[in-house]
This record gives structure tokens, sequence and C-alpha cells, in this order.
């Protein structure tokens, strides 16, 4: 029988390790593999070997990344329904075998529009960098509510460990063998983790296993949601939420639903004029590709400390002090890439926009949860990421034609400014919605959407 809420009939379990924390284990691994798997973060340093060797402009990269990032958007409303149906197990393995299948034909391309190709098959298997992926965030927002900020902060750090891991050692392997080399072995340092994970360790929700989020008994929840007489009564509640459970047509008729995409939608264009060019950038400067692929790495550090710190003061803090801050720092981090003239300025930057990216990514995953509820957050979120994801897709590719047409990559990078400045006033103006109908412990079916 499918619960979504919690029972009152359901036995605490405390006898072993609550299965929850094998899921963030799971995001934890899938994530630093999707790192890989997805040409995020760490295919910034194939793009001067490959633009070199194919004899392609720099445009085809961000074509690519778009050509990911509407194919993610157009998928996502079908992979979130799945995953709030079914779990992230099946969809997860078959991400994790197309993905790497995809990632060693990119081994062999010989033109750009191959490349392009590639990238959007992956964006339809929801392959995409950073942490904002529902394989991992969906899952986590289903087993834990109290917990919530913690295990999201945990699920950050999937990117800055991946980035601190893969860079240097993928920018020895292209000096020392080649690009294609470089990318054979991200695709089996991608899929293998990432397909053994989605089969061995992800399950859909806590009550599919006799459970309830954080581990709690449906004592301790229904105590803290004031309805401890329907418990000690044994009067059958099957629904106790502790979140109003919005549906995707009411989060619609949400104008924060709107400010969120809207605000995340200018963040995702801004960084993306930067993540694939920074990189290349810095190397036409002059600088050591061996040295920048170690400020690239450096990124992790602060990325990491602001992770681990918000995982224990996110719920004590306001998304609205916290997710500005990581707006502006990641402006501040793009303005560094402009007037660099030095090694430590290429070092700022990275540093800086490891504590930005942090911040934003880190609330991003929780306020989505903490706004709507977890009961249709696959949903939900499946049609925010086409507005998020079509307002980024322009970036990357206006760098890259701006960069082919000018020789320069500031024009597109100050808009880049321009947009994250945008977003932090927008976020710093969103409240949390209220349905009419919340009256603090919502009992209701939230069965279907």
């Amino acid at each position: 029988m499918e619960t979504l809420g919690y029972t009152a009939a359901m036995p605490p379990r405390r006898s072993r390790p609550y299965y929850g924390w094998y899921i963030v284990a799971g995001v934890l691994g899938s994530g630093v593999a999707m790192t890989a798997l997805s040409g995020g973060p760490a295919f910034a340093i194939f793009v001067e070997p490959m633009s070199q060797d194919l004899g392609i402009g720099k445009s085809f990269f961000g074509w690519g990344h778009t050509a990911r990032t509407v194919a993610v958007a157009l998928s996502a409303p079908v992979i979130g329904r799945i995953i709030d149906r079914h779990g992230a197990r099946s969809p997860l393995f078959v991400a994790g075998v197309v993905g790497g299948a995809m990632m060693v034909l990119l081994a062999f391309i010989t033109g750009g529009w191959q490349m392009i190709a590639i990238f959007g098959v992956m964006g339809l298997m929801g392959l995409q960098g950073g942490t904002g992926s529902l394989y991992n965030t969906v899952p986590l927002a289903k087993w834990f509510i109290r917990k919530r900020g913690q295990v999201m902060a945990i699920a950050f750090l999937t990117t800055p460990i991946g980035i601190l891991l893969l860079v240097p050692l993928l920018q020895l392997i292209i000096t020392y063998w080649g690009w294609r080399e470089g990318i054979l072995a991200m695709a089996f340092i991608g899929a293998v983790p990432t397909i053994l994970i989605g089969l061995l360790v992800m399950r859909r929700q806590p009550e599919d296993m006799g459970l309830l989020p954080d581990g709690d008994s449906a004592d301790d929840v229904a105590r803290r949601t004031g309805a401890s007489s329907l418990v000690s009564s044994g009067a059958p509640v099957q629904r106790l939420e502790e979140e109003y459970p919005w549906t995707r047509a009411e989060a619609l008729r949400s104008p924060a639903f709107w400010g969120l995409g809207l605000a995340y939608g200018l963040m995702s264009f801004s960084i993306s004029t930067v993540t694939i060019f920074r990189t290349p950038y810095f190397i036409e400067l002059g600088f050591n590709p061996q040295t920048v692929a170690f400020a690239a790495a450096s990124e992790a550090v602060p990325a990491l400390f602001m992770g681990l710190v918000l995982g224990f003061f996110l719920e004590r803090l306001s998304y609205r002090l916290v997710a500005p801050l990581g707006f502006f720092l990641l402006a501040g981090s793009i303005v560094l890439a402009i007037v660099t003239t030095s090694v430590w300025h290429i070092f700022a930057s990275h540093v800086l926009f490891g504590f930005g990216i942090a911040m934003v990514i880190v609330t991003q995953n929780t306020i989505w949860p903490a706004f709507f509820g977890r009961a249709h957050l696959g949903s939900i979120r499946g049609v925010a990421l086409p507005v998020t994801l079509g307002i980024g897709a322009i970036g990357a590719p206006m760098a890259g034609i701006v960069k082919d047409s000018t020789g320069e990559y500031f024009p597109a990078w100050w808009i880049g400014v321009g947009g994250l400045l945008v977003g932090m006033v927008v976020i710093s103006a969103l409240r949390q919605p209220r349905p009419t109908s919340a009256t603090g412990v919502v009992l209701r079916d939230t069965r279907g959407d």
C-alpha cells in the first residue's frame, strides 16, 4: 500500500542504522561520479585541447552545454514524476549505462556537432553538472525533514570532492596521454559507481520500508505536530504530515514557484557564461595549464568548508541571508576572472566561486522542499527545471559566440554579473508560500498529483 505520510501503526525501529543514511552515502557517491559522467565542471579542462585538436570554435562547447541543459529541461518533468512514483533506482541505473556509453562515444568524435548531439542525449538522461540533479535532491528530501539542511549540505559536497579529485588527475592524463584518454577515464569513473549505487542503494521513500523520515517513530512525529492524542488513542491517522504536501498544480499557482525559478535561472545563466570558459581563458593568458588545473581544484576547498558549515547552521540561519550572499560572491568571482593579471587572481576567483556556489546550491536544494513539501517534490522540481534551465541555457552559447566574434569573453561575463545581482534581489524578496488550507498539522490524502 502506497503511503506518503506518517502512519500511527508504524512501530519505531531503533535496532539498526536508519536506512536514510545509506541513501545519503549513495547520493554522495553517485554525485561525485556524476561530476565526471555529466560533462559538468570537470569538463572545462578539455575545452582548450579539444578545440585545438578538432579545429572547432569555443561556441561549439557553449552549444554543447546548452544542448544538455535544454534536454534536461525537457526530460525533467518525466524523470521527476517517475522518481516520485517509483524512486530513483531504475532511472539512475539507466542514466549510468547511457551516460557511460555517451562519454565513450565522446572520446572518438571528429567534429563539434557530434559533441552537441552527445551532450543532448546525456541531458535527456537527466545528467547535469552540479548538485541540482533530481536523482540526488528528491530522494534526500523524501527521507529527511528535520535534518534536511544537513543532508543537503552533505550532498553538495559531491561536486567539490569531484573537482578536487578529478581535475588534477584528468589534467595529468591529458598532458601525458591526450584528451581522448581523459574522456575515457571520465566514462569509467562516472558510469560504474552510478550504475552500482542505483541498483544496490537507492530506495524511493522511508514508508516503503516501514520507516519514517529522519528515522523517527510515529510517536515522535505526533508529539512534535501536536497530535499525540491521536496516536496514543490508536486512531487511524493514515497521513500525518509535518509540512504541507503541495501538489504540482498548487505550486504552479504560487508566486514563490516562479520567483524561485527566475532567481535560480538567472544564477544558472550567469555562472554558465564562465564555468566552462574560465580555464581556457586563463590558459590563453599564458598561465601554466597544470597551475590553472590546481586553481580550479582549489575551488573545492572553500566549497567543502562552507558545505559543512551550512550543514550545521542552515536551520538556524535565514535563507534570505545565505542565498543572496551566495549570489553576491559568485558575482565577485566573475569580476575577479575579468581583471585577472596574476596567479593569485585565478585562485581568488575560484575561492570566491567555491564559497558562493555552496551557499546558493545548498539553500536552493533546501528551499524547494521547505516551500512545497516532499510528497510531490519530484514533479514540482521537474516542472521548475525547464524554467531555471531554460534561462540558464542561454549563457554558455552566448559567451562562446561573443568570444568567437570579438575575441573576448568580457561582454558576456559582465552580463553574467548583472544577472547575479538581479537574482540576488529576487531571492531576497521571496516569502514562504502559505496554502489557505494549511492549519499546522495537515491530514490529507496525498496520493496522485
